[in-house]
């Protein structure tokens, strides 16, 4: 069945919702609203507790900890790098270093 256009049109604009919320709907969502205004949300409660002076002072010694453990094999690269330098130019010329003299670089 099709209908034409005016007659849809009429039908559409006399056509009304009627919606009835049930009891209490609206004290419910209030009573809701009012107690997720109370707590917070969550991350209100993660900022909170990230916060706190012992959160923060944890995080600052768990950065020192690993910056200073990040910083430890780079040192000991470094100086076996040396000897191995000073290793690779006495198989080279096996006087360089006798002579009290530092090797070269």
């Amino acid at each position: 069945m099709k209908m034409p256009d005016d007659q849809l049109d009429d039908l559409l604009r006399t056509w009304q919702v009627r919606v009835v919320a049930p009891e209490g709907m609206v004290r419910e969502v209030r009573v809701r609203l009012s107690r997720v205004e109370e707590e917070g949300t969550v991350w209100d409660r993660v900022a909170a507790w990230l916060f706190q002076p012992v959160t923060v002072s944890a995080a600052v010694a768990a950065a020192v900890v690993v910056g200073v453990m990040a910083a430890m094999p780079g040192r000991a690269e470094a100086a076996g790098q040396g000897a191995a330098r000073e290793d690779y130019v006495r198989s080279i010329n096996p006087f360089a270093g006798e002579s009290g003299g530092e090797v070269r670089r």
